[in-house]
């Protein structure tokens, strides 16, 4: 249940939220790519960054969307249907009108990547009734 709580302890609690997780490539990704040649193969080169600029630029893409309430992201070591490795572990609040589609959409103008994107989805009740 999503709630506000102010400084003077007044707590609101909003409307139904939603969680979208999903995962992104950090500085630290490129190390642990597939290599041919000593080059990265051309499928996991989007994965390549020199730096977290991009990462912090997809953040502010991400919060321009007046249905995302905010997000968080931690570093992490995973694996899903590609080597183990390092990224970012995204946490984006949205209120529920925002599709996963729209989510797609961006990650994938923006990342250029054509590679399976897995979200998990997590619905918030809007009140503390049963």
């Amino acid at each position: 249940m999503p709630v506000v709580v102010e400084a003077n302890g007044n707590e609101t609690v909003l409307g139904e939220t939603r969680q979208l997780e999903f995962w992104t490539p950090s500085a630290k990704t490129k190390d642990y790519l597939h290599t041919e040649g000593g080059n990265v193969v051309a499928t996991e080169r989007w994965e390549v960054l020199s730096n977290d600029d991009a990462v912090v630029q997809f953040g502010k893409v991400l919060h321009s969307s007046p249905n995302v309430l905010g997000y968080r992201r931690v570093e992490v070591w995973g694996q899903g249907r590609t080597n183990f490795k390092p990224g970012w572990w995204w946490t984006l609040n949205v209120i529920t009108n925002y599709p996963v589609s729209d989510l797609a959409r961006s990650y994938q103008e923006f990342w250029k990547s054509h590679q399976t994107l897995f979200i998990e989805v997590i619905d918030n009740r809007g009140s503390d009734a049963e």
